[in-house]
C-alpha cells in the first residue's frame, strides 16, 4: 500500500503544511506515503517544511491500484480523475478556498498552463470545482466546520491535524510563562480591513504583526504577548490563534468561518465579534483593553482551548491508525 498526497508546490501557507505533516505522521506510523507537488517547476519541499522529512515523486509517477490511496485537498480534486483503480480522497482543509469565485479559478489555471512541466499533470488541471458527485471518493475533513459544510452533500467523517512539529517540540521543552507584557499579535494577512482600524484607534496599545518570522520568532512573542486577535475568515480552524493559545495567549477574534462554532475555536463567545455587518469597534477597542488588564484573571476561559489543542496530535495519530493501517476509511 501506498499513500500519495497531492500538494502546491513552492507554497508555504497553511494547507500545504497540513499536507505535510500529514506526510510525516503517515511515517511515523510506518505507512509509505509520497508528497506529489504540482503547479511549480521545481518539485522539491518547499524550506519551510524540511524539517517534515517528506518524499516526493512527480504525478506520472502514482501507481493506479485499488490497495493504494490519493489525497487531494478540496482545490485540487480534479488531478483524483485521472486514475481509475486507486482509493481517492478530497481533504477538506477548508471551505471558503473550495468557494473561491471562477476568476481566481481561472488565474490558477494559467498559472497551471505556465509552470507544469508534465503533459499528464497537464491534462488533469482544470480548476473544475468537485460536485459531490461521485460516491467512491472519500471525504476527510480538518474542521468542524468542513464537516458541517459536506456533510449535507457528502458522506465525510473527520481528519482534524494537530499544530506544527516545532510547536509541539517547544512547547513541550519550555514551561510557559504567565508573566506577561501588555502587547497584542495579529495576523496582517487575515481581516486586515479589521485590524487596521482596531490599530488605528487605540495609539497606545502596541500591536506586533506576526509576519517574516520564524517559528522561533513566532514562540517567543507569543510566549510573552498577552492577547492574539483574528478577524479572518477562518476557512478552517486556522493554525495561528491555536499556537498563540498554547504559547499563553488569551484569544479574540471575529465571528465567520470556522470560528463561528465552539469546537474549533473553543473560546466562550464573549471574545468572538460580529466583524461582517454592524461591526462595533468601539466596542471591540474596549475588549482588548479589558483582556490586557486582566491577562491573569481571565486565563481560566482559554483552558478548554489550549486542552483541545493537544488533544489534536494524539488523535490524528489515531485516525491515521483507524484509516490507513486497520483500514476502516469505507464510508
Amino acid at each position: 500500500m501506498a499513500i500519495y498526497i497531492i500538494c502546491p508546490a513552492n507554497c508555504g501557507s497553511g494547507g500545504p503544511e497540513a499536507l505535510h505533516q500529514l506526510s510525516y505522521y503517515l511515517s511515523k506510523n510506518n505507512l509509505e506515503n509520497y508528497i506529489v507537488y504540482i503547479n511549480g517547476r521545481r518539485k522539491k519541499t518547499f524550506s519551510q517544511f524540511n524539517h517534515y522529512n517528506v518524499k516526493s515523486v512527480i504525478f506520472d509517477d502514482i501507481k493506479d491500484d485499488e490497495n493504494n490511496f490519493l489525497i487531494a485537498p478540496e482545490t485540487l480534486t480534479s488531478y483524483i480523475y485521472k486514475f481509475k483503480k486507486i482509493q481517492k480522497i478530497v481533504w477538506w482543509l477548508s471551505v471558503f478556498n473550495y468557494k473561491s469565485t471562477f476568476k481566481e479559478r481561472m488565474k490558477q489555471r494559467i498559472k497551471t498552463l505556465l509552470f507544469h512541466t508534465t503533459f499528464k499533470e497537464l491534462c488533469y488541471s482544470n480548476g473544475k470545482k468537485y460536485k459531490f458527485n461521485d460516491d467512491k471518493v472519500i471525504n476527510l475533513a480538518a474542521s468542524y466546520y468542513a464537516y458541517d459544510f459536506v456533510k449535507e452533500k457528502a458522506n465525510c467523517k473527520l481528519f482534524i491535524e494537530p499544530i506544527g512539529v516545532t510547536f509541539l517540540e517547544e512547547y513541550r521543552k519550555n514551561e510557559i510563562d504567565s508573566n506577561r507584557e501588555p502587547f497584542v499579535l495579529y495576523n496582517p494577512k487575515k481581516g486586515s480591513e479589521i485590524t487596521s482600524k482596531i490599530i488605528e484607534m487605540n495609539p497606545e496599545i502596541k500591536f506586533i504583526p506576526l509576519i517574516n518570522m520564524s517559528h522561533k520568532e513566532m514562540i517567543d512573542y507569543m510566549s510573552k504577548a498577552s492577547l492574539y486577535i483574528d478577524f479572518g475568515h477562518f476557512p478552517g480552524a486556522e493554525r495561528i490563534p491555536k499556537e498563540a493559545v498554547l504559547f499563553g495567549c488569551n484569544i479574540l477574534v471575529g465571528k465567520r468561518g470556522a470560528a463561528i462554532n465552539d469546537f474549533d475555536v473553543v473560546i466562550p463567545q464573549k471574545y468572538k465579534f460580529d466583524v461582517d455587518e454592524c461591526v462595533d469597534f468601539a466596542l471591540i477597542s474596549n475588549t482588548i483593553k479589558y483582556m490586557i488588564d486582566n491577562y491573569s484573571n481571565i486565563r481560566l476561559d482559554f483552558e478548554n482551548y489550549k486542552k483541545r489543542v493537544l488533544e489534536l496530535e494524539p488523535e490524528f495519530n489515531n485516525y491515521i491508525v483507524t484509516y490507513f493501517k486497520n483500514k476502516e476509511l469505507n464510508i
